[in-house]
């Protein structure tokens, strides 16, 4: 009975053996060919591309449609290879650059319009805030000083130099990305961060203003909190967004224009801006004078 239950055994071992050996033929005979055929493979011929005879805004005027609400574009039936080449590029360039259209927009209507377009702003219930931020870098980095290899978050944190600085590094970035090497937006504020190194502010020691009895060794101070580049990167992105709110509003009378809303868009407001009172608060009790 044992020889019997042992000769079972090798030859249950021995099946699957051979099936093991035969799958792995198989699999050996799969790669084999798809090899083959990658080498045999004709590479495919290239596309002649003829030279466009009509400007980009001809094509785009008569090639493009906005879908509504500008969700999307539908190219005519009729648009050559060429033609929807050039129109990816283009839309790709809108992409990148978007932030500066908005800014010059907003620069246009302030300086026709003056206060009365801030106005106008505010009543449409538009970030404002945010709006000022595409504005102030339309401003300072004018059409002719833009670069099309960059994209408008790369010129936006080049706005953190000062202005004697600004251009050096924007034409070396520039060529940098002409290269086919352009840096992440991360990698250029790491750089930008090394161009304009912070003074770190000196705490000064928490006292009750009370006199000192006997004369007791004063402990060592605890050096200043050094932020992480992570954490300051937050920190100047806090700053600007917060210093470009305050010039809102302390430029448009906002507090006059909201006082004469209804109660539910002051309590939309307050809302809105409580977790700024919040922060100035919460920094306010650990702040020692």
């Amino acid at each position: 009975m044992a020889k019997k239950k042992a000769a079972a055994k090798n030859g249950k071992k021995s099946a699957k053996a051979k099936l093991d050996a035969g799958a792995k033929a198989i699999r050996d005979a799969i790669r084999d060919a798809e090899k083959k055929a990658k080498t045999t493979e004709a590479p495919p011929e290239p596309v002649e591309l003829a030279k466009l005879t009509r400007s980009l805004d001809e094509i785009v005027q008569d090639r493009v449609t906005l879908l509504p609400d500008n969700i999307g574009i539908k190219l005519s039936d009729q648009t050559t290879i060429e033609e929807s080449l050039a129109i990816l590029d283009w839309t790709t360039q809108m992409s990148d650059h978007v932030g500066f259209m908005i800014g010059d927009v907003l620069n246009h209507g302030q300086t026709k319009f003056g206060q009365k377009y801030t106005v106008a702003l505010n009543q449409t219930g538009r970030a404002v805030s945010t709006l000022w931020g595409y504005a102030e870098a339309a401003r300072r980095i004018p059409a002719e000083k833009r670069k099309a290899a960059l994209t408008f978050t790369h010129h936006r944190e080049i706005l953190r130099l000062p202005d004697e600085k600004m251009d050096a590094v924007l034409n070396e970035v520039s060529a940098q990305a002409e290269k086919g090497e352009r840096p992440t937006v991360q990698e250029l504020r790491f750089k930008i961060q090394k161009l304009t190194p912070k003074k770190r502010k000196t705490h000064k020691k928490v006292t009750s203003g009370k006199g000192k009895k006997g004369k007791k060794k004063d402990k060592p101070e605890p050096p200043p909190y050094q932020p992480s580049d992570e954490e300051q990167s937050k920190l100047d992105a806090g700053e600007e967004t917060i210093q470009a709110a305050a010039e809102a509003i302390k430029s448009s009378g906002l507090f006059k224009i909201v006082g004469k809303l209804d109660n539910k868009e002051k309590k939309r407001w307050l809302d809105m801006t409580h977790p700024i009172v919040v922060f100035y608060n919460a920094v306010d009790g650990v702040t020692g004078y």
